[in-house]
């Protein structure tokens, strides 16, 4: 894939994939009390409101401004690593902006509201199973996962060479 094609991939589909997880949260904190719990697949799966005061399963819960430069640290990451690292695959551009949208998810969320909406709630038979996430989340797991699969199947990515400079 070309660089400018990967570029263009990464970008569109990280602000779909924001665009999305924006979209969801608000139509849940719209329709939802706090707390609240609408079955989607009886005993599985349900759609609940729930802030998120800290990261992954509330670590560092009460610090959503400290998190919230952590997430505008790892997108600053995730651009400078796009921008540098080619030639890459479908599936890495893609990984890459699913961990690009999702980042900046939660990010917005935390430096605007000091907290973020989660809404997927999986249960096992009715109980409580996982924690609570939304579709940020989502699109970071399996930007994570499918980064290192490609990576063990795709060897290392290598810096993008500079034009050579006359002088």
């Amino acid at each position: 894939m070309k660089n400018r094609q990967a570029t263009l991939l990464v970008y569109a589909l990280a602000l779909l994939w924001l665009i999305g997880d924006l979209w969801s949260k608000y139509a849940v904190s719209q329709r939802f009390l706090l707390g609240e719990v609408h079955s989607v697949i009886p005993n599985w799966l349900a759609l609940t409101l729930a802030h998120n005061t800290g990261g992954a399963w509330s670590m560092l819960a009460g610090n959503p401004r400290l998190l919230g430069l952590v997430s505008a640290a790892v997108c600053i990451g995730i651009i400078v690593y796009e921008r540098k690292f080619f030639p890459r695959n479908m599936a890495q551009s893609f990984a890459l902006a699913l961990l690009l949208g999702g980042a900046a998810g939660n990010m917005v969320d935390r430096l605007r509201l000091g907290y973020v909406v989660d809404m997927i709630y999986v249960q096992w038979h009715g109980q409580y199973f996982f924690p609570i996430f939304n579709v940020a989340d989502v699109g970071i797991n399996v930007g994570v996962a499918l980064l290192v699969l490609t990576s063990m199947f795709a060897g290392q990515p290598t810096p993008a060479k500079q034009p050579e400079q006359q002088g």
